[in-house]
C-alpha cells in the first residue's frame, strides 16, 4: 500500500492506534498513526517509542579573551546581550572542559529576560562563574602575576 500526502492533510495532528497487544496508544502525528495501522494491517510487530539513546554533539567553543600567566590561563567571555544559547553553551564548557573561565558583563545587573527577576550577574554566581562588570577587574590580572 502506497501513502500519498493529500492536500491540506495534517502529519502534525496526534492520533491514536491500537498496538500490537490491543491497548488503544496516542501517537504524535497522523503519519505516525498512518504508518502503524499499515504495520497493523501487515502483522508486523512494533513498538512506539520504547527506546530511548543518549546522544552527544560535539562543538567546539572559543573565549573571547585569554589572559596568561607564567603558571595560570584565565579565560574571559565578553557579553553584551545573555542569549539562553549563550547560557547553555558556557554551561557546557565549563562541565566538559578543565579551564578557568569568567564572565565580564557590559551590564551585569541586567535581567536575562524581561520576565526574569534573575541578573546577568545572579546568573553567573549561581553557576560557578566569577563575574566583573565593564572590565577585567584588576585582581584577575593580580593572580596571573601571583602565579
Amino acid at each position: 500500500m502506497r501513502y500519498s500526502r493529500r492536500k491540506n492533510f495534517k502529519y502534525s495532528i496526534p492520533g491514536e492506534v491500537s498496538a500490537p497487544g490491543g491497548d488503544v496508544i496516542k501517537v504524535r502525528s497522523q503519519f505516525e498513526c498512518h504508518l502503524l495501522h499499515d504495520l497493523n494491517k501487515r502483522q508486523v510487530g512494533w513498538e512506539y517509542e520504547t527506546v530511548k539513546l543518549a546522544y552527544t554533539i560535539t562543538h567546539t567553543y572559543t573565549p573571547d579573551i585569554v589572559l596568561r600567566g607564567p603558571n595560570k590561563t584565565i579565560l574571559v567571555e565578553a557579553k553584551g546581550r545573555f542569549m539562553p544559547g549563550d547560557r547553555s553553551k558556557l554551561i557546557a564548557v565549563k562541565e566538559q572542559c578543565d579551564v578557568d573561565l569568567r564572565l565580564v558583563f557590559s551590564k551585569g545587573e541586567a535581567k536575562l529576560s524581561k520576565r526574569s527577576k534573575t541578573t546577568y550577574f545572579a546568573w553567573g554566581k549561581r553557576n560557578g562563574f566569577e563575574v566583573a562588570e565593564g572590565r577585567i577587574p584588576e585582581s584577575w590580572v593580580n593572580e596571573l602575576r601571583r602565579t
